[in-house]
């Protein structure tokens, strides 16, 4: 048997959180607590910062991604500078138009193009 003190806020708080844990009872309450004390294995502090510094990295990459599919979203439309077109093709014989692109722009098309099919491909 445990026994501890608490104060009428504390224990009046336990009581109207009882129902949201599925306890009909404080005391079963506490139980269900310290039975989820037992089977959780505490984390440390390292494992914790690996892990934001996992999401910090796929949330840069997110945001990577982003920018590229609007870059190309600004080429769709025409409003951009980076590639301009080079031979525009038109009719139904010519779907396709050439482009002079940057050199500095051109990793990141390809990277863009790329992952377009990558996931056309899903």
């Amino acid at each position: 048997m445990i026994s501890l003190r608490l104060s009428e806020e504390e224990y009046a708080a336990l009581r109207t959180r009882c129902s949201s844990y599925g306890a009909g009872n404080v005391s079963d309450l506490a139980r269900l607590a310290l039975h989820r004390v037992i089977a959780e294995s505490p984390v440390s502090e390292a494992e914790l910062l690996a892990k934001v510094n996992e999401l910090d990295h796929r949330v840069g990459a997110v945001e990577r991604h982003l920018s590229l599919l609007l870059e190309l979203e600004k080429l769709i439309a025409g409003e951009t500078d980076v590639v301009k077109p080079l031979l525009p093709q038109r009719g139904p014989q010519a779907p396709h138009t050439l482009f002079a692109c940057p050199e500095e722009a051109r990793p990141a098309l390809a990277a863009a193009a790329n992952e377009m099919s990558i996931h056309e491909s899903d």
